[in-house]
């Protein structure tokens, strides 16, 4: 009988220069993770956190995707959280976080004035009550994201580390410009599309919406031409759209569609002092034993103000009662929560109109050795 072969070190089907390159698709026996294409959308399996009229849904797509809306009362909250307490951060063990949301920009309900929208891992199924966290977080007032550290109701931000209406999702990306599709102008269904502006830099197909007064089921898609499959930036552009449903009863000459960038963020502690936070796929932060400059926790970075992506904690220390066997010095694991976390995502918002979040897939995992 041959020996069968052996990976001990899991099996990804990331690309190398891919943040999340370590993420094992197949896990060994020492790695642990859990995905989720919505193929369905399972209410039973997230607990959910929504005030009056938030819901969660399944949004026809090609490969499954999960819509929450945000709740009527003023002010809303719609949050998913999977399991309790399933994830910590603990030296000598990798953990990772990806999760690909798409944010309306356009006309569908866009949450960029009034609401904020999350995704990372808590210690409450409430984001906005978490005192533990590492997480992005979309502030109420515009597309950009910031990665926050939340240590015992201590916060530390680094902001400007993705836009959510930039298609390749990465801050003050200039070589990446919104593409856009064109409808018939006459009749009550949708019945042609044609691109009517290309746009450059995405990484995967994004999804579209159609809209038009009254109306419903109305179903687009849009392929992408020139794309690198699987690269971190592929620099593609909407190539070949597609009417899949006509829908009915829409107003003439109000039909349109909000081509919505889906943008993974990810981050990756790789259980050796250092923490990496990616943007489809690209490493925008580095926070950790080898970083440039000095991060002080309860303190504000900026990454477009011409300071440095690449921190250590250099300074701050843990006691040995809490910690022994003492990590590196400047060790992102001193400044990280030491309590159980949960991935959780979702918005919440301070007026009572109802806004629009589409998941189209999460991936966490994390090491037990």
């Amino acid at each position: 009988m041959v020996s069968p072969t052996r990976f001990p070190a899991g099996i990804s089907t990331y690309p190398v220069q891919n943040v999340l390159n370590t993420f094992p698709t197949v896990p060994s026996q020492y790695q642990i993770n859990r995905g989720d294409d919505f193929i369905p959308y399972s209410s039973g399996t997230y607990t959910a956190t929504a005030s009056t009229g938030a819901a969660s849904a399944n949004y026809s797509w090609n490969g499954g995707a999960l819509k929450i809306t945000g709740g009527t009362s003023t002010p809303f909250k719609s949050f998913l959280a999977l399991g309790s307490g399933n994830i910590q951060i603990v030296p000598g063990n990798q953990s990772w976080h990806d999760v690909r949301m798409g944010v309306p920009t356009g006309s569908m309900k866009n949450p960029l004035t009034d609401s904020a929208v999350y995704s990372g891992f808590f210690d409450n199924v409430d984001p906005a009550s978490a005192t533990n966290g590492i997480y992005f977080v979309k502030p109420a007032g515009g597309s950009v994201v910031n990665f926050v550290i939340l240590k015992n109701s201590t916060a530390t931000t680094f902001s400007n580390v993705a836009d959510f209406a930039v298609p390749s999702g990465i801050y003050g990306d200039t070589s990446s410009t919104a593409g856009t599709l064109t409808f018939n102008s006459t009749g009550t269904t949708f019945s042609s599309v044609t691109v009517g502006t290309a746009g450059t830099g995405y990484r995967v197909a994004p999804l579209v919406v159609p809209f038009g007064t009254a109306g419903s089921g109305g179903q687009v898609s849009v392929q992408l031409g020139g794309a690198t499959q699987g690269s971190y930036n592929s620099g593609s552009s909407l190539y070949a759209p597609y009417i899949l449903a006509a829908g009915s009863g829409y107003t003439a000459g109000t039909l349109g569609a909000d081509v919505i960038p889906l943008i993974n963020l990810q981050f990756w502690y790789n259980g050796a002092g250092t923490l990496f936070v990616g943007v489809n796929g690209k490493c925008v932060l580095s926070l950790g034993k080898d970083g440039i400059a000095t991060a002080t926790p309860g303190s504000t970075y900026s990454l477009g103000a011409g300071q440095a992506n690449s921190y250590n904690f250099v300074g701050t220390t843990l006691t040995s009662g809490v910690a022994p066997v003492q990590p590196y010095p400047g060790d992102f694991y001193v400044a990280a929560p030491q309590v159980p976390l949960q991935l959780d995502f979702g918005l919440i918002g301070t007026s009572g109109n109802a806004r629009y979040l589409y998941v189209e897939e999460i991936n966490i995992g994390t090491e037990v050795n």
